[in-house]
């Protein structure tokens, strides 16, 4: 039934130890906490561009944590990861447009609060597709 695979699917990620999809899960959340409280009206465009991003990127490191670890998945997980860089710096790149938008209404320190942690994020996704290179 389609609800109880819902909710495997659910219980997986929230059992997976991919340190990238609990990192990016919180930014997420501390996005949506700071867009809902502090950012004008004016400019929920790039507020919700932002978001979207998240979204995305969320989505991608699901699909990637939710792939069979077998010889036979070893390319789709490696683009896979690929897929979350290039989604991190559309994040990144929606996220500056966001602050420099409303730097002067919204007082956060943008670089210690999204784009640090996400550099981070960054760097553990290369070290995984680096994993799975030497792995082939």
């Amino acid at each position: 039934d389609e609800e109880s695979e819902e909710n495997t699917a659910l219980e997986n990620r929230r059992r997976n130890t991919f340190e990238p999809a609990r990192r990016v899960e919180k930014l997420a959340v501390e996005w949506n906490l700071l867009a809902a409280s502090q950012f004008p009206v004016g400019q929920y465009k790039s507020v919700l561009a932002a978001t979207c991003a998240f979204g995305k990127l969320l989505s991608r490191i699901y699909n990637f944590m939710e792939t069979e670890e077998a010889p036979t998945t070893l390319s789709l997980r490696k683009s896979l990861l690929k897929h979350i860089l290039a989604d991190l710096s559309e994040t990144v790149f929606f996220l500056n447009a966001a602050s420099d938008v409303c730097r002067s209404s919204v007082q956060v320190d943008f670089a210690e609060r999204f784009f640090t942690p996400l550099g981070f994020v960054r760097e553990l996704v290369i070290t995984k597709l680096k994993e799975l290179n030497s792995a082939a």
